[in-house]
């Protein structure tokens, strides 16, 4: 019988604002069978809270022998509870191996700015063993049969193979002789254009103070003002650290950041992970923020990317 379970922990949070759920959609599999587990964090913005999210890739294993079969995006959404909250969401598909009534052991999340910690209770799933009908047991070899290739089934085999190499070399080939054959004011200018004309702090500071004297959220367009300061400050260090930020979500992009590039120090990545932060929390919130969200939020794109400046290039 297929049995739905959903256990909800509220645990010891600030002022009642954080709530996280896990829940299974059965509590018996077969083994080998997936088990669908949901795992949702809701806490308000407005409170100084970070969630420190466990890492759940595909192919891992969870305490208890549960191997991760499927691990999706962590999803960021509207939270229901809260005015100005933001929901964690990432669905897990899960199985095991050995029979038997085996537990789901509690996940722990941790806030690391208000020096909070949730964790999950343990959920118990039941794995059985399917039985084999008689027809279907196992049998003894019946023994096999050599089979020798002839030549010209070892030519046929290994002829299209020869001709796609050959094919291959040539276009190889080709390749390089058009590629020397370039003038060289055609390869200087490829040269050129491959080269930055400009630092890119430079660029991401003109875009800032640019956006910053346009005014554009004190005539309404709060969430607009917020996309394009934080896409100015994607661009600046996916360019200063060759690393894809600008079509990444705030999600994926916490994710990237476990592991700072080099060069990017934790403090960093910190401050552009609460800058992003910031711009969900307007662009989720069902009310209007204050004047003092947009300006910190400038300020904080500002200080970021001076903080950032290499040595060896002047400031603007």
């Amino acid at each position: 019988m297929l049995a739905f379970a959903g256990l909800l922990i509220c645990g010891e949070t600030v002022r009642g604002q954080a709530v996280l759920e896990a829940r299974v959609d059965t509590q018996e599999i077969a083994v080998g069978e997936p088990v669908q587990l949901s795992l949702r964090l809701d806490h308000n913005l407005a409170e100084d809270a970070r969630w420190d999210w466990p890492v759940i890739l595909s192919g891992d294993t969870l305490e208890g022998g549960w191997e991760v079969l499927r691990a999706d995006p962590i999803d960021t959404l509207m939270s229901d509870a809260f005015s100005m909250g933001r929901q964690l969401l990432q669905r897990i598909e899960i199985t095991h191996w050995d029979s038997g009534l085996i537990a789901i052991a509690p996940l722990v999340y941790i806030d690391t700015v208000g020096d909070q910690e949730l964790a999950t209770t343990e959920i118990q799933i039941r794995v059985t063993v399917p039985e084999v009908p008689p027809e279907v047991a196992l049998r003894d070899i019946q023994g096999f049969e050599s089979i020798a290739w002839t030549f010209s089934e070892r030519v046929v085999q290994v002829l299209p193979w020869l001709i796609g190499l050959l094919l291959l070399a040539w276009l190889v080939w080709r390749a390089w002789k058009f590629w020397k054959a370039r003038e060289p004011e055609e390869r200087a200018l490829e040269d050129a254009l491959a080269t930055p004309a400009e630092p890119h702090h430079i660029v991401a500071l003109r875009a800032l103070r640019a956006l910053e004297k346009e005014q554009l959220w004190q005539k309404g367009g709060e969430k607009d003002y917020h996309g394009r300061l934080t896409a100015a400050v994607k661009t600046f260090v996916e360019g200063q650290f060759d690393t894809p930020m600008v079509d990444r979500s705030t999600s994926e992009i916490r994710r990237m950041l476990v592991h700072p590039p080099a060069g990017l120090s934790r403090d960093h990545a910190a401050q552009l992970m609460a800058l992003l932060d910031s711009a969900d929390a307007v662009k989720f919130a069902k009310h209007k923020p204050g004047a003092d969200v947009h300006e910190r939020a400038m300020r904080q794109a500002i200080n970021l990317v001076e903080s950032l400046i290499p040595e060896d290039e002047p400031d603007v």
